[in-house]
């Protein structure tokens, strides 16, 4: 049955949601709302993740502003934060499709009304291709993928020629050397579209994803690698248009290089690309504030808008403490969180303003327990310790529910994820 994001507020508060006070068990989650919680001050369970909105509009606004001002379009990648509510706030902000990475994810946000839809990998599976194809044929969706080797093109002609009735629209995939998927040898791209040349096959256009290649960086040296592939997926595109004759589109984009990527593609509006960004929306502490284009922009800004809240369980030794949270509650699959805050427990009444800036570093997470090592600071037991994240897209699917803050602290939503 079909839902509604409206609907989620009417959820009823159980244990299956980390982070709520016991008082809210058994309220509805608008029920919750309306008693106007704050994180410090109404005995929420830590730890818990909040997301900030004020950073949430700000990274919002300003890759809208991008993307205008770069004549770009944008279909963000959800695949980050599986949230429908998340997904509706970049959509009425301009964004054209949304990109999800299998066909299961695409059935969690067609199930909320969504309706276009580019799936940033080949499908190998028979199934997903029927659904997917019987999807575009009846309307229900419109669903995008790719293809990147005469191999799947093959398999897909024999699923079009056993069932006429199915439509399918073709992204070919562009790949490197040492990278990710994506057909590396251009000559083969033209045995890929003769393949593929069926009344029920469209070619969209051509894809690539710049953000796994081995050589990218901020660097010289990073940055001509990027620039060197998007003139790759350039190429391919030429050789797709001849043969197709006709205008076709280029998608690429992650969150650390797109700013290449617009640049190099675009060609001031020459191509429609759709960039694939979805990092942007939260950014994070360490790893996108690193390397994405807007580090020293005096024009466009991102914010970190992700936060861990949690609380000391020991002090077993000096300038060692506890935290009680882990790999259940945070990612660090490139990076551990980053402290960024201390409220002593007996100034948590007084909230975000009782925090004290802190000196420490997490060196080591167990599945329930973060390790913060700190030197010539005083932590005591149940203390308050913020953290901000690294790589967003592995903290997520730790939480069913994560709460929308202002910057007071107040929740202001409870965000929804379906992982």
């Amino acid at each position: 049955m079909p839902r509604n994001i409206s609907q989620l507020s009417d959820i009823k508060i159980s244990a299956d949601f980390k982070g709520f006070p016991l008082k809210a068990q058994g309220k509805s989650i608008s029920e919750f709302l309306s008693t106007k919680p704050n994180i410090f001050t109404s005995e929420f369970l830590f730890p818990v993740l909040v997301l900030k909105e004020r950073a949430i509009k700000n990274n919002i606004a300003n890759m809208k502003k991008f993307c205008e001002s770069h004549k770009v379009k944008l279909g963000p990648h959800v695949k980050t934060t599986m949230s429908p509510q998340l997904a509706n706030l970049q959509i009425q902000n301009g964004a054209t499709w949304l990109t999800i990475a299998n066909l299961q994810q695409l059935l969690i946000f067609k199930d909320f009304g969504f309706k276009d839809f580019f799936i940033a990998n080949e499908v190998a599976n028979d199934s997903a291709l029927i659904q997917i194809g019987r999807f575009n044929a009846t309307g229900e969706a419109k669903i995008a993928f790719c293809v990147d080797s005469t191999n799947s093109a093959k398999r897909l002609r024999e699923i079009c020629i056993k069932d006429a009735s199915l439509k399918f629209e073709i992204y070919v995939e562009i790949g490197a050397d040492n990278a990710r998927a994506g057909l590396r040898d251009l000559a083969e791209l033209e045995k890929i579209l003769d393949i593929l040349k069926l009344e029920n096959i469209n070619i969209g256009g051509i894809s690539g994803f710049e953000g796994a290649l081995p050589k990218a960086g901020r660097s010289n040296k990073g940055l001509k690698a990027v620039a060197k592939f998007t003139d790759k997926l350039l190429t391919a595109l030429e050789i797709a248009e001849k043969f197709c004759n006709r205008k076709l589109k280029l998608t690429a984009g992650g969150s650390a290089f797109f700013d290449v990527v617009a640049k190099q593609l675009s060609q001031d509006g020459k191509n429609e690309v759709i960039l694939r960004s979805g990092g942007y929306l939260t950014h994070d502490h360490v790893h996108y504030e690193e390397l994405y284009p807007f580090k020293d922009s005096n024009e466009f800004h991102f914010e970190p808008a992700l936060e861990l809240c949690s609380e000391v369980l020991s002090n077993p030794e000096t300038g060692l403490s506890l935290l009680n949270f882990g790999k259940r509650d945070v990612g660090n699959d490139l990076d551990n969180p980053v402290p960024l805050w201390r409220i002593p427990a007996e100034a948590k009444s007084s909230g975000i303003k009782a925090a004290q800036p802190i000196n420490a570093k997490i060196t080591q997470l167990n599945d329930q327990h973060g390790f913060m090592e700190h030197k010539k600071i005083e932590i005591n037991y149940s203390d308050l310790i913020g953290l901000g994240i690294s790589h967003p897209c592995t903290n997520f699917d730790k939480w069913k529910v994560l709460f929308m803050v202002n910057d007071n602290y107040d929740v202001i939503d409870c965000i929804h994820t379906y992982f």
